[in-house]
């Protein structure tokens, strides 16, 4: 898969109960320093695209820590939202699995997947097609599937 920003990823990955406090410390203070500040349209973009790219390479926290501020910050009730969330929904889930919690991870794949059919229907209806967003959504789903098979 093609990375979509040319930020560094982080050398090692944060999975909590497993990784130590000081690596989520380590991790959030790596991401302070490479992501773009402000709330323009394109720092949001690059966050975005940022995130993407360390879900595929299997950053699922630190996906989470980037997509989650972009969440907060979307229209309530919009597409965006609902992309955000199915993604935030998607990394929880896949974090849940790795460390044992299948339970948890199926029912987070379930919201994930719920969520993330709401975006794809709001971008289909809207008529903006499916850019970026689709293969990440089918990538997501992918992976999510993995989650819902190893119950």
């Amino acid at each position: 898969m093609p990375r979509l920003t040319s930020l560094p990823l982080p050398r090692r990955r944060y999975v909590p109960d497993v990784s130590s406090p000081g690596q989520r410390r380590f991790i959030r203070q790596f991401l302070s320093e490479i992501l773009p500040a402000g709330r323009t349209e394109e720092a949001e973009r690059v966050r975005f695209y940022y995130g993407a790219d360390l879900f595929d390479a299997g950053f699922y926290w630190e996906a989470h820590e980037v997509w989650e501020p972009l969440w907060l910050a979307s229209p309530s009730r919009s597409g965006q939202r609902a992309l955000l969330h199915g993604l935030l929904l998607a990394t929880a889930a896949l974090l849940r699995a790795e460390v044992g919690k299948k339970t948890a991870a199926q029912r987070l794949a379930l919201r994930a997947e719920a969520k993330l059919q709401e975006a794809m229907r709001w971008v289909s209806e809207a008529g903006i097609g499916g850019g970026t967003f689709h293969p990440l959504t089918e990538r997501v789903r992918t992976r999510l599937a993995g989650c819902l098979r190893s119950g």
